[in-house]
């Protein structure tokens, strides 16, 4: 059977999850020391003096670990690397508590580690990196830590959105030959690869799709990678349903064991 999450309320997150981000071994001490404090802050029984404090521990834990945070939401630099990162703890605390700031990527293991578990540091080996002898430790430039193979979450629903390019960043690290949004979003949740999973083997992904991601030839491999899982429905649903420029059908895969694969 299925494994609810706990405390459902304080897992909606705001995040780009077609771009995955990864954090080295050597930020593993922050992350959980992160996640202990986040479990703190929701239980029911903290007060909101504790939260306060809380929260700062939080935002100093996740900023050690995504120092180019604030960077990426405002697409601007502070002028010294102190005002950076006092702007870089702010904008985590905003996103941590009211989740109005969107991460512009998706730390699958950090946000979700319920459903995300790690290989150990003793597993892999790796040297520090440093960014370029300032000290600065850089994201993902040393080991990563790598999901297990237990990782992912057991439904995915999702709602990609139509005529809308990823970028090339999404697209090189997907392996895809162009850009658009539904081919990034097939690769990223019924694809195994290197980052870690979403959707774990045999999970259900449900998505609202142009119907005319059927037929039309510029599709036609996005629908090839479809057979390497089990499609169990696909369901053209009413032209005004979603108010929308094109129709719609919904798609209901299961990932793996297609006719597609060996």
């Amino acid at each position: 059977g299925l494994t609810p999450l706990p405390n459902l309320e304080t897992k909606i997150l705001c995040a780009n999850t077609l771009r995955e981000v990864e954090h080295d071994l050597f930020a593993r001490e922050a992350v959980n020391d992160y996640q202990a404090a986040r479990d703190e802050y929701y239980q029911p029984v903290t007060t909101a003096t504790r939260r306060a404090e809380l929260v700062e521990v939080i935002a100093e834990k996740l900023s050690a670990v995504l120092p180019m945070f604030a960077e990426e939401v405002s697409g601007r630099r502070e002028r010294t690397r102190q005002l950076q990162e006092q702007r870089n703890r702010e904008l985590l605390k905003e996103w941590f508590r009211h989740s109005t700031i969107p991460a512009p990527f998706f730390l699958f293991s950090v946000f979700f580690p319920e459903v995300c578990p790690e290989e150990t540091p003793s597993t892999l080996g790796g040297e520090l990196a440093l960014d370029g002898g300032s000290g600065q430790q850089e994201l993902g430039a040393a080991t990563p830590a790598r999901a297990t193979a237990a990782s992912g979450f057991d439904i995915v629903i999702g709602n990609p959105p139509y005529g809308v390019d990823t970028g090339d960043e999404v697209r090189d690290a997907l392996g895809l030959r162009s850009q658009d949004a539904y081919g990034a979003f097939l690769s990223r949740f019924l694809r195994d690869g290197r980052a870690a999973r979403p959707l774990r083997a045999d999970g259900i992904l449900v998505y609202v799709v142009s119907d005319t991601f059927m037929t039309i030839k510029s599709h036609r491999p996005l629908r090839a990678q479809l057979m390497g899982s089990r499609v169990h429905k696909a369901i053209r649903v009413s032209g005004d349903t979603f108010n929308a420029t094109v129709n719609t059908a919904i798609l209901l895969v299961q990932k793996g064991g297609g006719p597609g694969t060996t």
